[in-house]
């Protein structure tokens, strides 16, 4: 049995794996039953040149800024992410009639490494300027906020995320050797199992 991309279900488990190409866990996460630290919420989401998270590239990084106070606007990323024209020419095609980035645009973007680095600059600046609500339900006047007393963590959200673009990313990061210890520290929501609540929910 093969993938869509021609690869063995089986390969994973004949090199020593403890699953198949279907059920691998290449991004492992475990619940959060408690937090009681900030948050600073980033809505993120990926284009690329396929669904092989192994082979495909990252084509498009774009991010929103959640704040949790209502009164601040939310800052935003975005940038196109060049690949190798090979690479594109072999694999994007078909993605590339879905996401509609067409290749002039992503042959002017900057390679991941650099595009990774702009990413992280914008959540550490979105962390040293996190704010609190201070508002307080006894109070008849809310109290205006104020930059968080303690260091928040970053918590990205995506849909269908911790399936695809987290480990996507993951991957990306190793395969140009860049360090991973940020996902070690930040948080990660799949919006994808709430929706599928909502709706069972709605029926």
């Amino acid at each position: 049995m093969t993938n869509d991309a021609g690869r063995l279900a089986g390969e994973p488990l004949k090199r020593g794996g403890e699953y198949c190409l279907f059920h691998a866990k290449p991004f492992c996460t475990k619940p959060c039953e408690c937090l009681k630290r900030a948050c600073v919420l980033v809505l993120l989401d990926t284009e690329t040149t396929g669904v092989d998270i192994s082979r495909d590239r990252v084509v498009e990084l774009a991010a929103l800024h959640c704040p949790s106070d209502a009164r601040f606007f939310g800052g935003a990323f975005s940038t196109v992410v060049r690949v190798d024209p090979t690479l594109l020419a072999e694999r994007g095609a078909a993605a590339s009639a879905v996401h509609g980035i067409e290749d002039h645009e992503i042959a002017v973007g900057p390679d991941f490494p650099t595009a990774w680095r702009r990413f992280l600059l914008w959540t550490e600046s979105l962390l040293n300027s996190a704010v609190a609500d201070r508002s307080d339900s006894e109070d008849d006047e809310p109290l205006p906020p104020q930059l968080s007393t303690e260091t928040p963590v970053l918590m990205l959200a995506g849909h269908n995320a911790i399936r695809f673009d987290f480990p996507l990313l993951l991957c990306e990061c190793m395969r140009h050797h860049i360090s991973c210890d940020c996902f070690e520290h930040w948080l990660f929501v799949d919006t994808m199992p709430a929706a599928q609540s909502a709706r069972s929910g709605c029926m």
